[in-house]
């Protein structure tokens, strides 16, 4: 859906007073996170559920997809949070469109990215040339000058031996930077191609230098700014091909983004990861949002971490949008409180979702956000709106575009507003919900808890755990990648649990497990590997602060 659309009317509502916070948005602390009264067997554990997908996304983008989800579970067990995982499944066939123009666009990313890193390799060229030429107190100038007098002369020297190449006495020439001109085609392309494998060519460093500029799609002023250019310094000019460099390796970065796909083999890992803590998760065949507003409606899950719009339009009660790894800060978005101060109820606040535009239908085109709002409080249906079209745009009257065009208010072709209506309007029971999860509903914090405890108190299989997470976490040392994992069974989520085993461990001054012996173990065997500093074990003590990592 059009996150800023929708984002930009729950903020900027101008209704009756607000009933909390901001337009219904609360930002707070995650370790902060308020408890939810409900039905659920452990109310006292904050639980969330979450669109795995989006963060698998920002993981891959960040390196790659196991580290980034492990962050994601320190963070929720150092907050002492119950995460809830749903990956996607299949999605409704009126989300065909949406999908194809999103493979397109990946399609036209990774070409631009190709395209990026050939203009990267030409300037690291261009760069290396134009460092030799002031190494040795050349001008660049100069250089071009006696490249291309000798380019000159080769192309009198070919027409002097095949006279019949159509060469002119005064064609051959140079302009007032020492680029040929004018010469016959063969000897031209000749010289163009030496240019060319030289990386001097007048139009390419046109293009490296003058940023945002296209040779020869140059103003005269632009080509004169140029030519004073090639009379600089050439530190000035190495300092401006370095800076245009950086700027494509920024946009090759900005665009690889776009080309991010999640393939199986990264839902398997991301899911035996989860296996190892017991962490609950559901892959349905239907789409994530779907489940996840469903869980925090059945009162399964307390919120929903997750930046998609669709999520307000699924009924999601409390969304917690904009979770970041550089604070703990977030901000909670309540439905009810922003259904209140836009002055709607449920069902017509879907139909301005669904006029907004989402991923099942195009927008209300030709107007402004606000107006589409203004339409629902007045006319409360898109089917009362597509009736008042007419009177509608007879108040649009004297409105203007910003190219200056008459503002006329215009539904999109195949508008299949009610496909959309009962996709959002779609319901599951909580035995439906059972079902799904890998882990019986009643047990998932008994479970992961139970884990916990056996990664505590098991060598065996806590070093499987490490082990797995060293093989798939390729950003993480092995110290992090402990302290991570001594983070999550160390929790005080995990010691907030009933189980008497839980209670008797929480109570102990130390771990079941003989530290001593085990630290002497620990060194004996890494000073036994020849690559030591590529090896971490993990001595326990009491608590996650006296969990030590032994590296020689």
């Amino acid at each position: 859906m059009g996150i800023s659309r929708l984002e930009s009317i729950i903020r900027n509502a101008e209704s009756k007073p607000k009933l909390m916070g901001t337009n219904g948005i609360l930002k707070i602390s995650l370790k902060d996170l308020p408890h939810v009264s409900n039905h659920r067997s452990n109310p006292e554990i904050r639980t969330v559920v979450i669109d795995t997908s989006e963060f698998i996304y920002k993981s891959i983008i960040g390196g790659d997809h196991t580290s980034g989800i492990l962050n994601f579970l320190e963070k929720m067990f150092r907050c002492e949070i119950m995460p809830i995982f749903v990956f996607d499944g299949k999605p409704p066939k009126e989300k065909t469109r949406i999908i194809e123009e999103r493979k397109r666009v990946r399609e036209r990313a990774r070409e631009r990215v190709l395209s990026l890193k050939g203009q990267i390799s030409k300037a690291d060229e261009i760069l290396n040339i134009v460092t030799e030429l002031h190494d040795s107190k050349h001008t660049l100038t100069d250089s071009l000058i006696d490249t291309n007098i000798g380019l000159v002369n080769g192309a009198k020297q070919a027409h002097s031996e095949s006279p019949n190449t159509n060469l002119k006495d005064d064609i051959v020439e140079m302009d007032d930077v020492g680029n040929p001109v004018c010469y016959d085609t063969e000897s031209y392309m000749n010289a163009m191609n030496a240019m060319n494998a030289m990386n001097l060519s007048y139009g390419t460093l046109y293009d490296i230098l003058c940023d945002g500029a296209v040779y020869p799609n140059c103003t005269s002023s632009e080509e004169a700014d140029f030519r004073d250019m090639l009379q600089l310094p050439t530190e000035d000019i190495i300092d401006k091909i370095r800076a245009k460099i950086s700027t494509l390796y920024n946009e090759t970065e900005r665009m690889g983004k776009k080309t991010v796909g999640i393939q199986d083999m990264q839902y398997t890992d991301i899911k035996q990861l989860f296996n190892q803590f017991n962490i609950p998760y559901i892959h349905a065949g239907v789409e994530a949002e779907m489940i996840c507003a469903t869980l925090v409606k059945l009162g399964i899950a307390d919120y929903c971490i997750g930046n998609d719009m669709d999520l307000f339009a699924l009924g999601c009660p409390r969304i917690v949008r904009n979770l970041n790894f550089r604070d703990d800060f977030v901000d909670i978005y309540y439905l009810d409180t922003i259904l209140h101060n836009l002055e709607l109820s449920y069902t017509e606040f879907v139909d301005l979702c669904i006029l907004l535009g989402s991923d099942y239908t195009g927008r209300l085109g030709g107007v402004k956000n606000f107006h589409i709002l203004e339409y629902v409080q007045k006319y409360k249906s898109i089917e009362a709106i597509l009736e008042k079209i007419d009177e509608i745009n007879v108040g649009l009257v004297g409105q203007f575009t910003e190219d200056g065009m008459q503002r006329v208010a215009r539904f999109p072709e195949s508008f299949n507003y009610n496909e959309a209506r009962a996709i959002f309007h779609t319901e599951f029971t909580k035995e439906q919900i059972a079902s799904l999860l890998h882990i019986p509903l009643n047990d998932i914090y008994q479970s992961c808890a139970n884990k916990c405890l056996e990664l505590r108190s098991n060598n065996s299989v806590y070093d499987k755990t490490v082990e797995y997470c060293q093989q798939k976490c390729g950003r993480l040392n092995n110290m992090l990648i402990a302290k991570k994992i001594n983070t999550i069974i160390w929790s005080n989520l995990v010691n907030e649990t009933k189980a008497d085993d839980f209670i008797m461990v929480k109570s102990k001054k130390t771990s079941p497990i003989n530290t001593l012996g085990r630290r002497k173990e620990i060194i004996n065997d890494i000073r036994s590997r020849s690559y030591q500093k590529n090896f971490s074990r993990v001595a326990f003590g009491s608590s996650p602060n006296h969990a030590m990592v032994m590296i020689s």
